[in-house]
């Protein structure tokens, strides 16, 4: 399975979707797409940057494990 990870920094818009009422500075999110033969699937962490810094390598072992099913 191919995985392609992503991350990024800055502020999450509010949104009515999200459901984030304001603007949030200093927001992370690392995101997954794990090419596999049934279909794409998605996976996505978002939070206060550092938060999201320190959970990186258990979101990588969750992709990991995910990308051998």
């Amino acid at each position: 399975v191919k995985v392609t990870l992503v991350s990024t920094e800055g502020t999450m818009k509010a949104s009515p979707i999200s459901g984030v009422a304001e603007d949030q500075p200093g927001f992370g999110l690392l995101g997954a797409i794990l090419e596999h033969t049934d279909g794409p699937v998605f996976a996505k962490m978002t939070g206060p940057a550092a938060l999201v810094k320190e959970s990186r390598e258990a979101f990588i072992e969750m992709v990991k494990s995910a990308a051998k099913k």
